[in-house]
């Protein structure tokens, strides 16, 4: 019998990230054990249509949905083509796009402070807090960032990010002096031959690359000083966008900098701007200062 699930996954493999593979092959295969005896190719719109009503009966997201008729109509496109696919006329529900968490500044501040300078944890861990805010890496992007790409004197780096590419970014003075005070301790825990810039200190595999898992553990644990309630690495990305917007950065200069694709994305990562951040931009307020 033809897997057809399995020539698609081949097929999504090819220019797909590995996290969308997954996740789209999961919902065919739950479609499969919906419909037990029955191959998804030789469903109809009615079958689907049943089928993620009863996802909603379940109490799945509209993200979710959204994820499952995406899924459906990239497989059937794949098997049957666009015009007779049984998923091309399902509604794609719209996701109501929430503001998400971004520290303020004295927020930033509890947090650095949290950050134990008197032990060598203390030194990674504020190095990696200043890093990833000054210059908005993600987390996979500052567990695989090696020695030989960072310039300290030029204060840059160099990084492989989403897809494949590489992309550049900065960071200010005050992060080149966190990150040296890390370096100079660095020699006596990385284990030979491991070049990444930052690794475990202690743990079950001290002196080895931080992983993203590790590095969520680490930022629970800082949070958890700080007084920041779940707390996570790709807090840091969207405060990197928002406060360097509060700053007065062009969004243009933004999107490089956080190495995003288009400009849409930066208006995602900044949804925690309110109006109340335009006081400082008022034009009568700038014209009665010029006329004083």
């Amino acid at each position: 019998m033809i897997d057809e699930i399995a020539q698609w996954v081949d097929w999504l493999r090819i220019a797909s990230a590995p996290t969308t593979v997954a996740g789209y092959e999961w919902e065919l295969r739950a479609l499969e054990k919906f419909y037990p005896g029955r191959a998804a190719a030789e469903l109809k719109a009615a079958d689907l249509a049943r089928y993620i009503a009863q996802r909603r009966v379940n109490g799945c997201s509209d993200a979710t949905i959204r994820r499952t008729i995406n899924a459906l109509k990239s497989f059937y496109k794949f098997c049957v083509g666009s015009r007779t696919s049984p998923a091309r006329k399902l509604p794609v529900p719209k996701t109501k796009k929430k503001k998400q968490r971004t520290l303020t500044w004295a927020q930033v501040e509890t947090l650095l402070l949290a950050c134990d300078t008197s032990c060598v944890k203390g030194r990674r861990d504020l190095a990696l807090v200043c890093l990833l805010l000054d210059s908005g890496l993600r987390e996979a992007e500052v567990c695989r960032l090696v020695l030989g790409d960072v310039d300290m004197a030029a204060r840059q780096l160099t990084v492989q990010v989403k897809g494949g590419d590489d992309g550049d970014g900065i960071f200010g003075v005050f992060t080149q002096s966190a990150l040296a005070a890390w370096l100079a301790l660095r020699p006596m825990y990385a284990r030979p031959g491991v070049a990444n810039f930052f690794v475990s200190v202690g743990g079950d595999k001290p002196g080895t690359a931080i992983t993203p898992s590790g590095l969520r553990v680490i930022f629970r644990r800082l949070g958890k000083a700080a007084g920041l309630e779940k707390f996570s690495p790709h807090d840091l990305r969207r405060s990197f966008a928002t406060l360097s917007s509060k700053l007065g950065a062009p969004t243009r200069v933004l999107q490089v900098a956080g190495r995003w694709e288009n400009i849409d994305m930066v208006v995602q990562y900044t949804r925690a701007i309110e109006a109340e951040d335009f006081a400082k931009y008022s034009p009568v307020t700038h014209a009665m200062r010029q006329g004083a």
